[in-house]
Order: C-alpha cells, then sequence, then structure tokens
C-alpha cells in the first residue's frame, strides 16, 4: 500500500533529523553557519516536496478536459484559460508601470 503525502512527509522528517543529528556528531566543532547552512540544505529537500505535494492535489493541476466554466480564468480579463496557454489570446494585458 502506498503512503499518504502526510506519512511520506513525517518519514522525510524523521529522516532529516537522524542526517542532522548525525551530521552534528562528525562535525562537533561546527560554527552556527555551518550548522543553519547544513540544516537549511536538507530542510529545502523538505519544502520541495511539501510544495511539489501540495500543488499536484490542487483541482486547478487537472483542468484540461474541464468546460469553460470550470476552468481557471484570466485575472485580467476573465476569459477562461485554454489548456496550452497561460492567457487568453485577446487578451488585454494590465501594464505595469515603474
Amino acid at each position: 500500500m502506498d503512503k499518504t503525502p502526510e506519512e511520506q512527509w513525517r518519514a522525510l522528517s524523521e529522516q532529516i533529523l537522524t542526517e542532522v543529528k548525525e551530521w552534528r556528531k562528525s562535525h562537533p566543532k561546527a560554527t552556527m553557519r555551518e550548522i543553519e547552512d547544513e540544516i537549511h540544505a536538507r530542510m529545502s529537500r523538505l519544502e520541495a516536496q511539501l510544495i511539489q505535494d501540495t500543488a499536484q492535489e490542487s483541482k486547478s493541476r487537472t483542468w484540461s478536459g474541464a468546460s469553460p466554466q470550470e476552468r481557471p480564468t484570466c485575472p485580467v480579463c476573465g476569459t477562461p484559460l485554454h489548456p496550452e496557454a497561460s492567457e487568453p489570446a485577446n487578451c488585454k494585458r494590465l501594464e505595469v508601470k515603474r
């Protein structure tokens, strides 16, 4: 049986904690910066997995076969988007003044 995303996140979290403990034992004189960098590098794996799994659970991920009423709309003109385009061809984009 496949694990749920939450079970996978928990397992990855535990793996990261174990790795950090082992790293710390082998680097007893590490500076705070080195510790921070090591933990950040390892936690970024969990962060990436959380982002990926959360994005894949989104309804908007699978709208290619949806009717125009069910599709996401352009935030500028409100026209339903086509699966292969990020904005409608006839969209009048807002000009951003800098």
